[in-house]
């Protein structure tokens, strides 16, 4: 590959790595809420024993669960962004 395409691609893989880290800044923010969420809903629960209060808490349990997958999935694109920026970095050197 072409030392300027080498370039252009790690330049766009590190914005796609700045928007990936920022969008997983924002889910750990909402993880933590839901989570604070789903402990009320969860004690709601045991104290009134009303199936409304079942349902929400299993709607809260849902929905933290559908967060944590978000969370787990940017992770995983952030550790592929990283593991191809740093090949990019290895193949840009091999150029030199």
């Amino acid at each position: 590959m072409l030392r300027g395409n080498l370039e252009k691609r790690l330049a766009d893989a590190r914005q796609e790595l700045v928007r990936a880290r920022e969008a997983l800044r924002i889910v750990d923010e909402q993880v933590a809420f839901q989570q604070d969420i789903a402990h009320e809903a969860e004690t709601a629960a045991v104290v009134a024993e009303t199936p409304l209060a079942h349902r929400e808490r299993r709607e809260a349990d849902g929905d933290l669960q559908r967060l944590e997958r978000q969370r787990r999935g940017l992770r995983e694109q952030i550790a592929a962004l990283e593991a191809e920026q740093d090949d990019l970095l290895d193949r840009l050197l091999e150029a030199r």
